[in-house]
């Protein structure tokens, strides 16, 4: 077996792969609905702070890496 070489997951390791990866993403998701609340509410405030707007950044990136990681268990 050459060094890059690994051996091939069977389906129950592929099943319990996604659907670890499918509660990363609910979670990620409940942050990100309340950080975007978060968010809105910071720009109606008398002094605004960026703070909410980058961690909403980082949840979404955050969000999209898991979801592309998810697609490939398909």
């Amino acid at each position: 077996m050459a060094a890059g070489d690994r051996p091939h997951p069977d389906a129950s390791e592929s099943r319990r792969r996604r659907m670890m990866w499918e509660s990363a993403l609910g979670f990620l998701a409940v942050f990100d609905v309340l950080a975007l609340v978060q968010a809105v509410w910071n720009m109606f405030r008398d002094s605004p702070s960026v703070g909410p707007a980058i961690l909403l950044l980082v949840l979404l990136v955050l969000t999209w890496l898991a979801w592309r990681t998810w697609r490939t268990y398909d």
